[in-house]
């Protein structure tokens, strides 16, 4: 098991068939951590994401890196989009319903 910070990780080249994002306070809107993911996906890998969405019905704190509606889209537009949706939902450990994103996106 290794623990290290989105900056510290390293991540490799071609190394991946499957990232994993889910709730993850990882720095998806930095272009730099987002080309790292791409880097380090083989051809034809994929990134599943699923985090809070931010919108103006349900408001998120700054803090939980929350995206805007599109904005997850917008971020992974050199991948195709295997599966994405704006949805309300509960994460894993239950809670009240909240505004999510979900995303499946394979590396072209």
């Amino acid at each position: 098991m290794v623990s290290a910070s989105p900056d510290t990780f390293d991540f490799g080249e071609a190394k991946w068939d499957l990232i994993v994002l889910t709730f993850a306070w990882a720095p998806v809107t930095d272009p730099m951590f987002v080309e790292k993911l791409d880097t380090s996906l083989r051809q034809g890998g994929r990134i599943v994401f699923e985090h809070f969405l931010d919108t103006p019905e349900r408001p998120r704190p700054p803090g939980m890196r929350a995206l805007k509606p599109g904005q997850l889209r917008t971020i992974f537009a050199k991948f195709i989009m295997d599966s994405y949706e704006e949805t309300e939902g509960t994460g894993d450990w239950g809670g009240p319903g909240l505004q999510l994103v979900r995303m499946i996106a394979r590396k072209r």
